[in-house]
């Protein structure tokens, strides 16, 4: 008996998130992720993944890999966003908003550091190291933006792209508590 449950979960799991060019795979797994995580956003999800031409033909870790590159490219992104904001001479900003500004530099410098460490681990199938990484990582975003609604009359100058790095960071962190749990 214990035979046939076994056989019927790892069936049901090789259906569920095995299954390589399933049309509406993505979906499923941007359902289970919202579902995982409420903060999670499905459109969001959908529109990252499948902007991965390779996406389509992937299993629930080759998503992890994919989400796991976008949390990198994004956190590089916003890294040159500061720096730029940082060396514009046609921005005036007080001094608050510059050390936020130095603060988040270092942050979003650290973050790509914990993707690197985030991605071996997956490698790995070290799962429990990928999360503490992906999880450092998603700090950032919040970190980043949490030193700016301290100031007074500090507004964060790119409170969009800190929005999207923690949906990125969320749906990585997620797609390897998944493969975790399985």
């Amino acid at each position: 008996m214990k035979s046939s449950a076994l056989s019927f979960f790892i069936l049901s799991f090789f259906l569920i998130y095995g299954a390589h060019g399933e049309a509406n795979f993505i979906a499923k797994v941007c359902k289970d992720l919202v579902q995982a995580d409420s903060t999670m956003n499905y459109a969001f999800c959908m529109e990252s993944l499948q902007a991965i031409p390779k996406s389509h033909k992937a299993s629930l870790r080759g998503l992890g890999f994919f989400s796991m590159s976008l949390v990198q490219k994004n956190a590089l992104r916003i890294g040159r966003l500061v720096q730029n904001l940082l060396n514009s001479q046609d921005m005036k900003m007080s001094d608050y908003t510059k050390n936020c500004l130095k603060d988040c530099s270092e942050l979003y410098a650290d973050a790509v550091d914990s993707v690197k460490e985030a991605v071996d681990s997956f490698k790995g199938r070290d799962y429990d190291s990928a999360n503490i990484k992906m999880s450092a990582a998603m700090d950032a975003s919040s970190t980043c933006e949490d030193q700016f609604k301290e100031g007074k009359g500090s507004k964060s100058p790119m409170t969009e792209s800190s929005k999207q790095m923690f949906q990125l960071s969320g749906m990585a962190l997620t797609i390897i508590n998944m493969l975790h749990r399985h």
